[in-house]
């Protein structure tokens, strides 16, 4: 190989060097939610006005992480889920009317940062590290086995069941048993992502819910091609230079 064909190579290798993709990894702070199933406003539905206090913010940082909750009604008679503690209360959600929707938990997060010139491949990846319901069996018999289900497209699984052989009175705390689960995680294309989960079992229609949390983060993950250094631009200046004197 003559001094010019190495110079050459040497500079195809640094122009080559030069688009190599970075692959990013951003990271939220980690979200802390719980929600309860209790009169709001007039309204029965799963929110925060008994636990606000001890959730964090949905969004942080460049970051959203909402959960969102809802099942049918059970019952005026049913707990509370003050502070993240279950106790006596009123009010009980339902895991399943005949005919009716079924619990529904569905958790959407968003990355609202800028992305740098050049970003290619961008994904959002919901990280749970922990769902957790308390679940009371009406109509116990025996204990049924009861789980969750992710239901995203593409991404179905199932938890561990657990049963319940205490069940019968949806006023009483003790009667409830605590499901939780750290499903697997996955990425998605975009900037948005969106998880939902469900309940399984024999008898989801005697089923009284109350009492949901769910930790976890988000993270961006995208990949950028640096612009080249100015220090490889005039290395490759030298070379160039190196090479057409040696051809003289």
């Amino acid at each position: 190989m003559t001094m010019g064909m190495a110079m050459g190579s040497a500079c195809l290798f640094l122009v080559g060097s030069t688009s190599r993709a970075e692959i990013i990894t951003n990271t939220s702070s980690t979200f802390d939610i719980g929600l309860g199933y209790s009169l709001n406003a007039g309204v029965t539905n799963w929110n925060d006005s008994e636990n606000s206090g001890t959730n964090t913010p949905t969004t942080q940082g460049s970051f959203t992480f909402v959960p969102t909750v809802v099942s049918p009604f059970n019952s005026a008679g049913g707990v509370s889920f003050s502070s993240r503690t279950l106790g006596g209360g009123s009010y009980s959600a339902n895991g399943l009317l005949p005919g009716g929707a079924g619990w529904t938990n569905t958790i959407t997060a968003s990355y609202l940062g800028s992305l740098p010139a050049g970003t290619t491949n961008v994904q959002l990846q919901i990280n749970i590290t922990g769902l957790g319901l308390w679940i009371s069996r009406y109509s116990n018999n025996g204990g049924d086995a009861m789980g969750f289900v992710e239901v995203t497209p593409g991404h179905g699984s199932s938890s561990p069941t657990i049963t319940d052989t205490t069940g019968g009175n949806a006023s009483t705390a003790s009667t409830y048993v605590h499901l939780t689960w750290d499903p697997t995680d996955f990425a998605v294309d975009g900037t948005n992502a969106t998880r939902t989960f469900g309940l399984t079992g024999p008898a989801t229609a005697d089923m009284q819910v109350d009492g949901y949390e769910v930790f976890g983060n988000v993270q961006a993950i995208f990949a950028t091609i640096p612009e080249p250094s100015t220090a490889l631009l005039t290395g490759m200046v030298i070379l160039f230079g190196l090479a057409a004197r040696r051809r003289r």
